[in-house]
This record gives C-alpha cells, structure tokens and sequence, in this order.
C-alpha cells in the first residue's frame, strides 16, 4: 500500500497538496494506492479500497472503490 501525492513530479513548495485523512473501519487492501490531490484527500469512514486500485480523489463514508484510477463501484 502506498499513501502520498499524486503530483510527486512538482517541488512540495509548489504542490497544492494539504494531507491524506483516513477515518475509522477503513479497509485499503493489499497493492492499494491512495494519491492525494489538491487540498485533503479523504477515504471516508468504512470504506473499501480493492486490491491495486488507485484511489486520487475524497471518499464517502460506507462506498467500495476499484480499479485505475479508482471509481466507486457501490455502497456497502
């Protein structure tokens, strides 16, 4: 699993970049990458993040992401 920015490329003193919040009952399974973007990125409370998916963007709470880039694929 990886949790970072997804503008590594740009000086941090120039990125938009704030922080990653991961809440409580969160699930990031194995090969999982969360890039924060502009700003705070949030994987919202119960959320399920799949194998290898990677996750750029805030999440609500209770949702199941997928794929590259990650979408939202239900509610749980």
């Amino acid at each position: 699993m990886t949790i970072g920015r997804y503008d590594v490329h740009r000086p941090i003193s120039e990125s938009d970049f704030t922080s990653v919040t991961i809440e409580d009952d969160v699930m990031l399974m194995p090969g999982s990458k969360i890039l924060g973007g502009p700003g705070v990125t949030t994987v919202g409370q119960g959320t399920i993040v799949a194998a290898n998916a990677v996750l750029r963007e805030s999440t609500g709470p209770w949702e199941i992401w997928a794929g590259v880039p990650a979408r939202r694929i239900r509610q749980r």
